[in-house]
């Protein structure tokens, strides 16, 4: 699912988050807060659909607003 992005928002949240990695291990780290991009994919009707996709703060600031984004891997919310 590809569309556009269409607004970009932060929402300040410091916090210390331990992670889980996908072989086990743990990590522990402070995070700013969660970086958001809203996503609007068009549907086979015409219509389009948002999409709000948490990211990390270095694709965050590679991504512009007008840019094509894949939605598939990340974590998503309609």
């Amino acid at each position: 699912m590809t569309g556009r992005v269409v607004a970009k928002e932060f929402v300040p949240l410091p916090e210390h988050q331990i992670t889980l990695g996908r072989k086990g291990g743990l990590a522990a780290g402070e995070s700013e807060g969660d970086y958001i991009l809203t996503v609007e994919v068009a549907a086979a009707d015409g219509t389009k659909k948002p999409y709000n996709v948490w990211v990390d703060r270095k694709r965050y600031d590679a991504v512009k607003i007008g840019d094509s984004f894949d939605v598939g891997p990340y974590l998503v919310r309609e």
